[in-house]
């Protein structure tokens, strides 16, 4: 059962612990993501235990981020780069 602690999840090591889990790209792009949209949706997005390779999941989660980013620049937030 998942409680937060390190090595529970992928997301809550990247996130709230910052640990480092994928590659450092993979890891900065899921923080910048997390900043941007719901921790449910972010779950929902890939199989964090057992992702796809890595060019192709950098490639989502870079997708993803940008697509994020224009949204919230559309909307007026403030957006770190």
């Amino acid at each position: 059962m998942v409680n937060g602690k390190t090595g529970d999840h992928p997301l809550t090591d990247i996130i709230l612990h910052r640990v480092a889990v994928f590659t450092p790209e993979i890891d900065n792009l899921v923080f910048r993501i997390s900043k941007l949209m719901p921790r449910k949706e972010l779950d929902e997005l890939i199989d964090w235990f057992a992702p796809p390779p890595t060019d192709k999941f950098e490639q989502i989660l870079r997708e993803r981020y940008e697509s994020l980013t224009k949204e919230a620049k559309e909307r007026g937030w403030e957006v770190e780069e």
